[in-house]
C-alpha cells in the first residue's frame, strides 16, 4: 500500500502535466470533397477539379469566424505545391456565423492544382484561428487571414 502512495506521488504530477499541455481539438471541422467545376456556373472558374469545403462547428459556442490554411502536395513526390488562406467573419451585430452543431459550405470551390502528369494534388486543412460570439479566440493565429480576421474583431 505504502509502495503504491509513493508511485502515485512521484509520477502522478509528472502524469498532470502532460494531459495540462495536451493540445486541445479544433472547434471546428473543416472537410473538402472533389469534384468537377462547371465553368458555366461562376465566373473566373476553369474546369477541371475543384476542391468544395465545408466548415463544421463541432464546439458547444457560437462562432463568429475562422480562418485556416488549405495545403495541396504533390501526392507523387510528397512536396508542398501550394497553399491557399480562407476566412470567414460575421460580426455580432449581424448575427451567429455558425451556431454549434451548424455547417458552412464555402460556396466557391478552390481550382484543385494538378502535376504535370495531370495527377490532383493531395489537400490538407490546418486551422488557425477562431473566433467566439464572446469575443474568445482559439488558435494560433499566425495567418495574414487570420491578422486581418482579428483587426476586424477589435473594430467592431
Amino acid at each position: 500500500m505504502l509502495r503504491t502512495i509513493l508511485i502515485l506521488a512521484v509520477f502522478a504530477p509528472h502524469a498532470v502535466a502532460q494531459s495540462a499541455g495536451a493540445p486541445v481539438s479544433s472547434p471546428i471541422e473543416v472537410r473538402g470533397m472533389v469534384s468537377p467545376i462547371d465553368p458555366h456556373e461562376g465566373a473566373g472558374f476553369r474546369a477541371g477539379p475543384g476542391l468544395f469545403m465545408m466548415v463544421r462547428n463541432t464546439s458547444g459556442r457560437n462562432i463568429l469566424g475562422f480562418a485556416f490554411e488549405t495545403t495541396f502536395t504533390n501526392p507523387q513526390t510528397g512536396k508542398d505545391m501550394a497553399a491557399r488562406e480562407h476566412g470567414a467573419f460575421r460580426p455580432a451585430s449581424r448575427g451567429i456565423s455558425l451556431p454549434p452543431g451548424a455547417s458552412k459550405p464555402n460556396p466557391k470551390p478552390y481550382q484543385l492544382p494538378v502535376t504535370s502528369s495531370g495527377v490532383p494534388a493531395r489537400y490538407s486543412f490546418t486551422v488557425d484561428l477562431v473566433i467566439f460570439d464572446d469575443g474568445t479566440t482559439w488558435g494560433p493565429a499566425k495567418l495574414e487571414v487570420s491578422k486581418a480576421l482579428l483587426v476586424r474583431l477589435a473594430t467592431e
